[in-house]
């Protein structure tokens, strides 16, 4: 028989070791939701960054748009530029697995010949294709000299742009990437081709072809959403334990009979 006035055990070795594996957890969310909040912060000085550049005065091409886009692609990533030029229409490339407005198509990228003689990359907009890769048909680009406005964008090198595939349009094949790519462009085309490339921008009317693409929004994401998530589990399992904690005192202070 148990005396009166015995108490039970506060916690158990068992009840200790679920409170340390309690506090870990509610630990590494804490830890999660600040690392929210610092990708929070990187995404806004980024934003800030491409707004800046986004503000800046056009770049000419051929002139020192050339000269920057050579000597530091990520200076001139996200400049305005007006480049003037001639297509080269058999170089079009076909960026696959592209949506707009719901509907899958591909990016339908063409080289300029600039006046000095560089190539330059130009994204002239999207058109239909149901698998995402074939295109329904590829538009030509206008012929003669041009002036084509757009943003320039950073070409990356060995962007794992994904297995280049060859897709049948209009009679003819084009080479198909997931992503850009310096090092497939300028294999597939087989001379230089700036560190850069020139997304279009232009009025269009809703059933042009290709169709611009527009510019990507600027957001922050949802990493304030995930940090409040994480930090939320974190008081939940701290509460949870204090709770716990709260109830096995209060039979420890009850006396058995």
């Amino acid at each position: 028989m148990t005396t009166a006035g015995t108490r039970r055990p506060f916690l158990t070795t068992k009840g200790i070791i679920a409170a340390v594996l309690v506090l870990a957890a509610a630990a590494v969310c804490v830890w999660l939701g600040f690392w929210q909040l610092d990708r929070l912060a990187e995404r806004q000085a980024r934003n800030a960054a491409v707004e800046e550049a986004l503000d800046r005065s056009p770049l000419p091409l051929p002139g020192e748009g050339v000269a920057l886009a050579r000597s530091d692609p990520a200076v001139a990533d996200h400049r305005p530029a007006e480049a003037r030029g001639t297509f080269v229409p058999e170089g079009t490339l076909l960026m696959r697995g592209r949506f707009f407005q719901g509907r899958p198509g591909v990016h339908l990228v063409t080289p300029l010949r600039l006046e000095e003689g560089s190539l330059l990359l130009v994204n002239r907009g999207w058109v239909g294709a149901p698998d995402g890769v074939s295109a329904e048909s590829v538009p030509p680009p206008p012929p003669g000299e041009q002036r084509v406005r757009g943003i320039l964008q950073r070409l990356p090198v060995d962007a794992e742009g994904g297995r280049p595939l060859r897709a049948a349009a209009d009679g003819a094949e084009y080479l198909t990437l997931r992503r850009l790519d310096l090092t497939a462009v300028r294999a597939e085309l087989g001379e230089e081709v700036l560190p850069v490339y020139l997304q279009e921008i232009r009025a269009a009317p809703p059933d042009a072809r290709p169709q611009p693409v527009p510019l990507q929004e600027l957001d922050e994401g949802p990493h304030l959403m995930y940090a409040v998530q994480w930090f939320g589990f974190a008081a939940v399992f701290v509460v949870g334990l204090a709770v716990f904690v709260f109830l096995r005192w209060r039979r420890r202070e009850q006396p058995r009979s």
